[in-house]
């Protein structure tokens, strides 16, 4: 989502489908999968917007985050160190679940989020 169309495309793809799953008599429910880095400050905000900013909160959907191992984006990143990757990826987590008042929109986020998956 940090690319110039911040995801448009993607959520052009996925509303739909996750609006579907409201229509009365639906039985289907989704659960997609977005990649986080843990490469910079704010990137759980950019990815809470971005889900808020294209409507596409369901009850019917959960999302489960994907953390890629790829140890040569930090170079790119302000990110150096495997520490400050943790930091940067669990960090807000901790802080919007303690003080959901503070961050609502990462908040929302977490209560519609299943799962971490690292690949």
């Amino acid at each position: 989502s940090t690319q110039s169309t911040w995801g448009k495309y993607f959520a052009e793809v996925v509303r739909p489908v996750i609006k579907e799953t409201e229509q009365p008599g639906s039985t289907v429910a989704t659960e997609y999968r977005v990649p986080l880095f843990g490469l910079y400050d704010g990137e759980w905000m950019s990815l809470a917007k971005w889900i808020d900013d294209n409507d596409l909160y369901s009850p019917n959907n959960r999302w489960i985050i994907q953390v890629p191992r790829i140890l040569e984006l930090r170079s790119i990143y302000k990110c150096k160190t495997s520490q400050e990757q943790l930091e940067y990826l669990f960090l807000p987590l901790w802080e919007a679940s303690v003080y959901p008042e503070k961050n609502p929109a990462l908040a929302k986020l977490l209560e519609y989020t299943t799962a971490f998956n690292v690949i």
